[in-house]
This record gives structure tokens, sequence and C-alpha cells, in this order.
């Protein structure tokens, strides 16, 4: 994670408990609860306690960071802020009131441990903030117009070699090609924005409208993919037991190529069918390459999902016009930004997976066996 991802992360969660009054909320919450505690059969202290409560819930709820990117979900939780935020937070103050409800005292006890643990992450939140604006780093968002493609591919999957590296990316990025030659009737390059070795990530660029189409793409991709991980995770958990057939074995996986052929086919049509339709992509109607390009974003789409399969992930970023800004109480705090940058950003959730790749549905030019196991992939 670079610096201004960092400051993006920091900059969201720490303007968020701002502008929700979330540090208020906590102590109001907690000032109800010990005056409960004190005067245990007052319904009046009872009522004012679930108020406190259902505020602060639905605030919690409510925040644009619970639907960030996979991506920057994991670099919250490798720095310890995402179980202390948003509906994280609801649910763990939830198990301290739900787990102790005879006694207010207990309550306030396993409440106390929830949010003074909030108090320290919104402190260094805030601190952290102040110490990078004070260097001058800005933020990454992606601007107006504009358009951000990450592919992220796992360690344990090139083995820390740079030409394995390398191939997967050139890999994905040839793939995604196909999109570009739909969407403006031109094979434009994609340019490299950025690359990080820490997730070994590369950003990449293009236009707003190619990166649209290839981000439903992946979203249905996904989808289709935890369809089938059920498949796998039973192929693995009987290979792990040495007690099924080989047969057996190869009879799952042959299931969950079946099933993920079929749902890329169906995936092509349904994203073939929205081009057709928007009238700023490229008519292809008399197009003699246009049942050749369907064709290609088929394969395109099958490769992909072996990608998937093995841990490599994609997540869009589409700089969003003004007019997608917030109005009311949000905007008036100057949220708009807090949930443009949200909203912009293709949330696809993807799921975790280990052990072996069960997909095969596209092969490589040069036939590698490519069913070897995940290391360190999306775990």
């Amino acid at each position: 994670m670079n610096v201004e991802k960092l400051y993006d992360l920091v900059w969201t969660f720490s303007t968020e408990i701002d502008v929700h009054e979330i540090a208020e909320k906590t102590q109001r919450l907690r000032e109800t609860l010990q005056t409960l505690a004190n005067q245990p059969q007052n319904a009046g202290h009872q009522q004012a306690l679930a108020k406190a409560r259902d505020s602060l819930v639905k605030s919690l709820k409510g925040l644009p960071s619970n639907q960030l990117p996979q991506s920057m979900v994991e670099s919250a939780q490798e720095m310890g802020v995402w179980d202390h935020t948003g509906g994280r937070l609801a649910r763990r103050i939830g198990r301290a009131l739900d787990g102790n409800q005879i006694t207010p005292s207990s309550a306030l006890d396993a409440l106390q441990v929830v949010l003074d643990e909030f108090d320290k992450i919104s402190s260094a939140l805030e601190g952290m903030r102040s110490a990078l604006e004070l260097f001058n780093v800005t933020t990454a968002d992606v601007g107006e117009g504009e358009c951000e493609i990450a592919l992220q591919v796992p360690r344990g999957l090139v083995e820390k070699s740079a030409e394995s590296l390398f191939e997967e990316w050139q890999e994905i990025v040839e793939r995604l090609g196909v999109f570009s030659e739909l969407v403006t009737g031109a094979r434009r390059p994609f340019a490299v924005k950025s690359v990080s070795s820490s997730d070994f990530t590369v950003v990449l660029e293009t236009v707003p409208e190619v990166g649209a189409y290839i981000a439903v793409a992946i979203e249905r991709l996904v989808a289709l993919y935890k369809k089938v991980l059920d498949i796998r995770k039973v192929r693995s958990e009987l290979k792990a037991l040495e007690g099924a057939s080989d047969s057996t074995l190869e009879s799952l996986g042959e299931d969950a190529n079946r099933v993920a052929s079929q749902g890329v086919e169906e995936v092509a049509s349904e994203v073939l069918a929205a081009m057709e339709e928007d009238s700023a992509c490229f008519d292809r109607s008399n197009d003699a390459r246009a049942n050749e390009l369907r064709n290609e974003l088929t394969m395109a789409l099958r490769r992909i999902a072996d990608r998937i399969d093995r841990g490599v992930r994609l997540e869009v970023a589409i700089g969003a016009s003004e007019e997608s800004g917030v109005e009311g109480e949000a905007a008036d705090h100057g949220e708009a930004s807090v949930r443009r940058g949200v909203s912009a950003v293709q949330c696809t959730s993807y799921p975790k997976i280990s052990g072996e790749p069960i997909l095969q549905l596209g092969a490589r030019d040069n036939n590698e066996d490519d069913d070897g196991p995940v290391k360190g992939g999306a775990e």
C-alpha cells in the first residue's frame, strides 16, 4: 500500500467519524449506560439507553466505509482499523449489550472495552491524518472523467518470479483489450499509472466507458465463482480425507468447470446485450468482426474466471461527476466527496479461497499446466 492509498483510508475513516459524530454518540451511549447501571430500575434511563444505542447503530451501519472495495477492506484490516468501524463496531456493541442484559454494570464493563478500543483507533487516525497532511501527502482519488483498473496478483501465484508476474499482468491486460474494441471501436492500450510491490498490483488507466463494462463483467464473474467455490471446497475436503477416488475428484472438477463455462456464456451475452443498447458504445450491427469479438469476449471472460480461481483480483474505480454528490445533512457536512469516492469504485466482494484451483476454462498459448495450488493467495 503506497502512502497515497494510506492517506485515502485514514481520511475516509477519520472524516466519517467526524461527519457522523460517531465519537459523540459513543460517549452518549457510555453515559446513558452508566446512568442506568446506577439506577437499573428507572424506566426513563432504559428508554434513554435504547435511544442512544439506536442512534449510534444507525449511523454506524450507514457509513460510506461499509461499501469500500475489497482491496481497501484488506488494507484496513492490516492496519487494525476495520473491526473497530462501521457495521463491525455496531455488531461488537450489540454483543456487549445483548450478552449482559441482566446486569447493566456487566454490560457497561463489556461496552467500555469496545469503546476504549474505538477511542484509541479514532485518535490514531486523526493523528496519522495530521501527520500525513503535514508532509503534503495528497489523496489518490480518481478524478472526474478518469478510470483506473487495479490488477492484483497474489505473491504465491508467481512465487517471486518477475517473469511469471509480468506474464500474469500481460495475460489479463491482453484479455481486457476486447472490451476497449467493443466499446470504442479501437483496441486502445491501457496506460500504466502505478505499480505496487507490496501486493503485486498494477494500476491501469482507461476511459470510463470501457472501465464500466469491465466492472460489470468482473462483478458477474465473481458472483458466478461463488457458486463454483462450493464445489471447490467439497473437492478440497474430500482430497484432504484421502478417502475419495481420483474419479470422484475428477468428476467434481468437471462439474465446477461445466457450471462456470455455462455461466461465462451467460455473462458474455449479458454484457454484449447491454453494449448493443448503449448508444455510447461503438455500433457493430453491420461489423464483420462482431461474431469474432463475441467469441474473443467469451474467451477473455473464461480466462479471467480462471485467474479469479487462483486469487487474482481486479477492481475498477471511475471518477464520478459532481452531480453524484449527496444532498441533505451529509452534504452540509462536506461528505459529498466521501460518498462520491466510494460509489465510484466497483465494490465487488471477492470470496476467501484456499487449496488448489479447480477451474481450467482457458489454456495458455504454451499449454502450461495451470492447476497448481494457490500459495499465499486470497485467504
